[in-house]
Formats: C-alpha cells, structure tokens, sequence
C-alpha cells in the first residue's frame, strides 16, 4: 500500500507544469492528501514507530499548500522551499524504518541468520 502511494506521488512530477509553484497546485495538493490519509493508515496498523514519523512529516507538506492557499501573498520561493524540504524526511523516515526494522528481524530470527 506505502509502495503503491510513493509511487503514485512520484508520478506527478514526470506532468509537466510550468507554473506549477506560481501559485498553489491543487492536484499536488491532492496526490500528497492521498498520500498522507495512506500513511496515516498505515501508521494506525502497524507496531512500529517510523509510518508514525513518515505521516507527521506528510502532515506538515500537506500544511504547506493549504498554508499557501490562505496566505496567497507568500513567496513562490518559500512554497518551493518548503513543499521540497519535507519530502527528504518522510522517505528517509520509510527508508531507515524499513532497514532497522528489516536489520532487527534478521537479528531476531536465528534461521535468517544461515540463509
């Protein structure tokens, strides 16, 4: 379900759209709310602490357009900014997660020891 939304959210940057930080992008928008209402759902299944982060970070981008819908007279510059900044985290959030978790069950399991 994470794979599917991740995916999904990078497909949007292959549309073209030149004057896609001029002003809110509501399709953005859209794509990151699907993706957080998926984290969001993931985090409340499952036993582990990094979709708990990976959601909160979403929460924020999510928070930057509808701020930028209030506040039509920021800066594109800081939309931009801002809209970039969390994507970083919320992967590395799933990626480190992922790996000490995947690092952690091995170091559990004495037979993924011999294989």
């Amino acid at each position: 379900m994470a794979a599917a939304a991740l995916l999904a959210t990078a497909t949007t940057t292959l549309v073209p759209d030149g004057n896609s930080w001029l002003a809110p992008n509501l399709w953005v928008l859209a794509i990151d709310t699907l993706l957080l209402t998926a984290l969001i759902a993931i985090a409340l299944r499952s036993d582990r602490w990094f979709p708990i982060w990976s959601a909160g970070l979403q929460l924020v981008g999510v928070t930057v357009h509808l701020g930028s819908i209030l506040a039509p007279g920021y800066a594109r510059d800081v939309y931009f900014l801002l809209q970039a900044l969390w994507a970083v985290p919320v992967l590395m959030a799933l990626v480190i997660g992922v790996v000490l978790d995947r690092r952690a069950s091995i170091d559990d399991d004495p037979q993924a020891r011999r294989r």
